[in-house]
Protein backbone atom coordinates (compact mmCIF):
# COMPACT_ATOMS: atom_id res chain seq x y z
CA UNK A 1 0.00 0.00 0.00
CA UNK A 2 1.14 3.47 -0.80
CA UNK A 3 1.46 5.72 2.24
CA UNK A 4 1.10 8.85 0.03
CA UNK A 5 -2.40 7.76 -0.97
CA UNK A 6 -3.41 7.46 2.66
CA UNK A 7 -1.89 10.83 3.51
CA UNK A 8 -3.84 12.40 0.62
CA UNK A 9 -7.04 10.77 1.90
CA UNK A 10 -6.29 12.05 5.39
CA UNK A 11 -5.78 15.57 4.02
CA UNK A 12 -9.08 15.36 2.12
CA UNK A 13 -10.99 14.19 5.20
CA UNK A 14 -9.53 17.07 7.21
CA UNK A 15 -10.87 19.41 4.53
CA UNK A 16 -14.28 17.76 4.94
CA UNK A 17 -14.12 18.44 8.67
CA UNK A 18 -13.27 22.11 8.14
CA UNK A 19 -15.97 22.61 5.51
CA UNK A 20 -18.57 20.93 7.71
CA UNK A 21 -17.76 23.33 10.56
CA UNK A 22 -18.22 26.29 8.24
CA UNK A 23 -21.45 24.76 6.89
CA UNK A 24 -22.88 24.64 10.39
CA UNK A 25 -22.01 28.29 10.96
CA UNK A 26 -23.47 29.37 7.61
CA UNK A 27 -26.79 27.57 7.99
CA UNK A 28 -27.10 28.74 11.59
CA UNK A 29 -26.64 32.31 10.32
CA UNK A 30 -29.20 31.74 7.56
CA UNK A 31 -26.64 32.10 4.75
CA UNK A 32 -28.28 29.57 2.45
CA UNK A 33 -26.30 30.30 -0.73
CA UNK A 34 -22.98 29.91 1.08
CA UNK A 35 -24.27 26.72 2.70
CA UNK A 36 -25.25 25.25 -0.67
CA UNK A 37 -21.86 26.14 -2.12
CA UNK A 38 -20.16 24.33 0.76
CA UNK A 39 -22.33 21.26 0.19
CA UNK A 40 -21.09 21.22 -3.41
CA UNK A 41 -17.47 21.52 -2.24
CA UNK A 42 -17.96 18.72 0.22
CA UNK A 43 -19.53 16.49 -2.41
CA UNK A 44 -16.56 17.09 -4.69
CA UNK A 45 -14.17 15.99 -1.93
CA UNK A 46 -16.18 12.80 -1.41
CA UNK A 47 -15.88 12.13 -5.16
CA UNK A 48 -12.11 12.66 -4.93
CA UNK A 49 -11.91 10.22 -2.02
CA UNK A 50 -13.91 7.61 -3.94
CA UNK A 51 -11.74 8.05 -7.03
CA UNK A 52 -8.54 7.81 -4.98
CA UNK A 53 -9.83 4.69 -3.26
CA UNK A 54 -10.84 3.02 -6.53
CA UNK A 55 -7.62 3.92 -8.34
CA UNK A 56 -5.51 2.61 -5.45
CA UNK A 57 -7.48 -0.60 -4.97
CA UNK A 58 -8.32 0.25 -1.38
CA UNK A 59 -11.43 -1.49 -0.14
CA UNK A 60 -12.18 0.84 2.74
CA UNK A 61 -10.65 3.96 4.25
CA UNK A 62 -11.72 2.93 7.73
CA UNK A 63 -10.73 -0.71 7.81
CA UNK A 64 -6.95 -0.88 7.41
CA UNK A 65 -6.19 -3.22 10.29
CA UNK A 66 -4.39 -5.79 8.14
CA UNK A 67 -1.04 -6.83 9.57
CA UNK A 68 0.89 -6.16 6.35
CA UNK A 69 -0.04 -2.47 6.47
CA UNK A 70 2.38 -0.05 8.04
CA UNK A 71 1.71 1.66 11.34
CA UNK A 72 1.40 4.97 9.47
CA UNK A 73 -1.36 3.61 7.25
CA UNK A 74 -3.18 2.09 10.21
CA UNK A 75 -2.92 5.43 12.04
CA UNK A 76 -4.21 7.31 8.99
CA UNK A 77 -7.10 4.84 8.71
CA UNK A 78 -8.03 5.39 12.37
CA UNK A 79 -7.90 9.17 11.92
CA UNK A 80 -10.06 8.94 8.80
CA UNK A 81 -12.56 6.76 10.68
CA UNK A 82 -12.63 9.26 13.56
CA UNK A 83 -13.24 12.09 11.09
CA UNK A 84 -16.10 10.19 9.43
CA UNK A 85 -17.71 9.59 12.84
CA UNK A 86 -17.32 13.29 13.61
CA UNK A 87 -18.92 14.18 10.26
CA UNK A 88 -21.90 11.94 11.03
CA UNK A 89 -22.43 13.74 14.34
CA UNK A 90 -22.06 17.18 12.78
CA UNK A 91 -24.40 16.25 9.93
CA UNK A 92 -27.05 15.33 12.49
CA UNK A 93 -26.62 18.72 14.18
CA UNK A 94 -26.94 20.43 10.79
CA UNK A 95 -30.07 18.41 10.01
CA UNK A 96 -31.56 19.52 13.34
CA UNK A 97 -30.79 23.17 12.58
CA UNK A 98 -32.33 22.80 9.12
CA UNK A 99 -35.44 21.18 10.58
CA UNK A 100 -35.84 24.01 13.10
CA UNK A 101 -35.49 26.58 10.34
CA UNK A 102 -37.95 24.67 8.15
CA UNK A 103 -40.47 24.58 10.97
CA UNK A 104 -40.10 28.34 11.51
CA UNK A 105 -40.51 29.06 7.81
CA UNK A 106 -43.63 26.87 7.59
CA UNK A 107 -45.14 28.68 10.58
CA UNK A 108 -44.43 32.07 9.01
CA UNK A 109 -45.81 30.86 5.68
CA UNK A 110 -49.02 29.82 7.42
CA UNK A 111 -49.30 33.29 8.95
CA UNK A 112 -48.75 34.94 5.56
CA UNK A 113 -51.40 32.73 3.94
CA UNK A 114 -53.87 33.59 6.70
CA UNK A 115 -53.17 37.29 6.22
CA UNK A 116 -53.65 36.95 2.48
CA UNK A 117 -57.04 35.28 2.95
CA UNK A 118 -58.17 38.07 5.29
CA UNK A 119 -56.88 40.68 2.85
CA UNK A 120 -58.72 39.03 -0.06
CA UNK A 121 -61.91 38.97 2.00
CA UNK A 122 -61.61 42.71 2.66
CA UNK A 123 -60.86 43.44 -1.02
CA UNK A 124 -63.95 41.54 -2.19
CA UNK A 125 -66.08 43.45 0.27
CA UNK A 126 -67.10 40.31 2.08
CA UNK A 127 -66.99 41.94 5.46
CA UNK A 128 -68.57 45.25 4.46
CA UNK A 129 -66.88 47.41 7.02
CA UNK A 130 -67.53 45.10 9.95
CA UNK A 131 -65.10 45.38 12.78
CA UNK A 132 -63.22 42.15 13.54
CA UNK A 133 -62.41 41.76 17.18
CA UNK A 134 -60.05 38.91 17.95
CA UNK A 135 -60.92 39.07 21.65
CA UNK A 136 -64.42 37.93 21.36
Amino acid sequence: MNNAVWQEALKLTQSLKEITGVMKDKIDAGEVEAFLSLIDQRQEIFKQLDQLKNESGIESWIDAAEKEMSQEIQKASREIADTFRYLLQEDQIIRNILEEKRSTVLKKLGEVRRSQRVHETYERGGICGAFIDSRG
